[in-house]
């Protein structure tokens, strides 16, 4: 009997299935997938986070250390005035304290005409002079001591014409000066407070426990 010929070409094989077995993993999607996308996500929004919390940071610390400079004075600096004045008066730009704030007036011939210590009423500070300050220029010398403990110093100058009230032009008396002993200059601060310093150090320390943390889940992951 004869059997009819088999014909093989126009028949196309069908390629098997696969079939994962139940104990196979799934193919790996690649290292920034999953857990590792998640980690690194993690990473980048703790930088981020970090940096701008930094800068707020900063900028009010900036803010909160400004220093009291002089504002205007009394007389200004290069006036020139009738008569010594019966006092010296300096605006600054923030509120000093009287502790380690001092003035000196002195005259041509270097004698200091300050007539006690400072006085201080939030950010205007006085300095009374003796009576008898003969005329010519006067160069006025400052240091203050601000309520947030830095201290700022300066000079200007300004020249009186006529003497001062009380005694003849000329006739000065060497002077011990009260304001010598609060001169001695405090303990400056940093211009950023240890506090924000500290904040700042943990800020760090966290976002680098973060970089760290998403690193080892990379690792794992491969």
């Amino acid at each position: 009997m004869t059997r009819p010929a088999r014909h093989f070409a126009n028949e196309t094989k069908a390629t098997p299935a696969v079939v994962a077995s139940p104990g196979s993993r799934a193919p790996r999607r690649g290292p920034g997938t999953g857990k590792a996308a998640g980690a690194a996500v993690l990473a980048r929004r703790a930088l981020v986070g970090a940096a701008v919390v930094l800068l707020a940071m900063l900028g009010v610390a900036t803010g909160a250390s400004a220093h009291a400079e002089l504002s205007s004075s009394t007389p200004k600096d290069g006036a020139t005035v009738a008569t010594v004045p019966a006092d010296v008066t300096l605006t600054m730009t923030e509120n000093v304290v009287a502790n380690y704030s001092f003035v000196e007036v002195k005259d041509a011939a270097g004698t200091n005409w300050a007539n006690g210590p400072v006085r201080v009423v939030d950010n205007v500070v006085t300095q009374p002079l003796r009576e008898g300050a003969p005329a010519g220029t006067y160069a006025v010398a400052w240091r203050v001591l601000s309520v947030d403990g830095h201290n700022t110093q300066g000079t200007f100058s300004f020249t009186a014409t006529g003497a001062g009230s009380g005694a003849a032009a000329g006739a000065a008396k060497p002077l011990q000066t009260t304001n010598e002993p609060r001169a001695t200059p405090a303990p400056n601060t940093p211009d950023v407070p240890w506090s924000v310093i500290g904040l700042i150090a943990v800020l760090v320390i966290l976002a680098v426990a973060l970089i760290v943390l998403a690193r080892r889940r990379l690792g794992n992951e491969d």
